[in-house]
């Protein structure tokens, strides 16, 4: 295609495989490791890419005058494919799309609970967990038996973190998951009383800091994806202050490739 102003602002992997220089069963595994901003609807196993997104990362400035097509027999050059968006440009994009859940929160909210997307064990055992840990108070009273933590990893795997099989997300042993939780009792109570809502611009930076090192130390999964397996336990056991991440919502929406949220 010799102007990309000419693609439509929504591609399929055909297109972008095109623009790329690759072949498509390369595009669609590029995003389904998150290499390439891709998006599906709920229940439906097409991507879809923004053009817009996809010539950021090759860094095609769609206000400059594309350069002048090739003559016949000579190689078109093709751009060159990133792993990782421009720190800038990336920052910038999700503080656009939170601006955007911001200010539709209410109807996301009215959606979300229309579509009823979670149900059965997973909306059962994260309820049950959250219900114990509210009810039991003191980081001390949560850990100190096992019914919190069994919930929470009942929740974990009915929330898909452990896969059947020799592949796939794997939860380490029970015993190993609880004595890792309880290793960080003391981390755990200083940040309890936290609500993510009345945190200041002065608390975030030090909170982040001391949430982000949980995430990294908890013993949760042995298939790596700390940063899924992390938020999803602490979220149940601070729930005011830490909320649950993954790949295919919250990662996808905040534009991170699914690396980034495993490694």
């Amino acid at each position: 295609m010799s102007d990309v102003s000419d693609l439509p602002a929504v591609l399929d992997a055909n297109q972008v495989a095109e623009l790329l220089g690759l072949n498509v069963q390369t595009v669609r595994l590029y995003a389904r490791e998150g290499r390439i901003p891709a998006y599906r609807l709920p229940g439906s196993r097409t991507f879809r890419f923004f053009r817009d997104e996809i010539l950021e990362l090759v860094g095609v400035d769609l206000s400059t005058k594309p350069p002048p097509s090739k003559g016949r027999g000579e190689q078109a050059e093709r751009p060159t494919h990133p792993t990782w968006p421009r720190p800038g440009r990336r920052a910038t994009r999700i503080a656009e799309r939170t601006d955007r859940l911001i200010e539709s929160m209410r109807q996301s909210l009215e959606v979300f609970a229309s579509e009823r997307p979670f149900t059965g064990p997973s909306l059962y055992f994260h309820y049950r967990t959250i219900e114990l840990v509210r009810r039991l108070g003191s980081m001390n009273n949560i850990l100190a038996g096992s019914t919190v933590l069994e919930y929470l990893y009942a929740t974990l795997t009915s929330w898909g973190m452990h896969r059947m099989g020799p592949g796939g997300a794997k939860l380490t042993e029970f015993d190993r998951f609880a004595d890792g939780i309880r290793s960080h009792e003391t981390a755990l109570t200083g940040l309890q009383r936290l609500r993510i809502s009345d945190l200041t611009d002065h608390d975030i930076p030090q909170v982040a800091d001391q949430i982000w090192e949980l995430i990294r130390s908890l013993d949760a999964s042995t298939s790596g994806s700390f940063l899924v397996a992390g938020s999803k336990t602490l979220h149940h056991l601070l729930p005011d202050l830490v909320p649950p991440i993954d790949r295919q919502y919250t990662g996808r929406a905040d534009g991170l490739p699914r690396r980034s949220a495993q490694t």
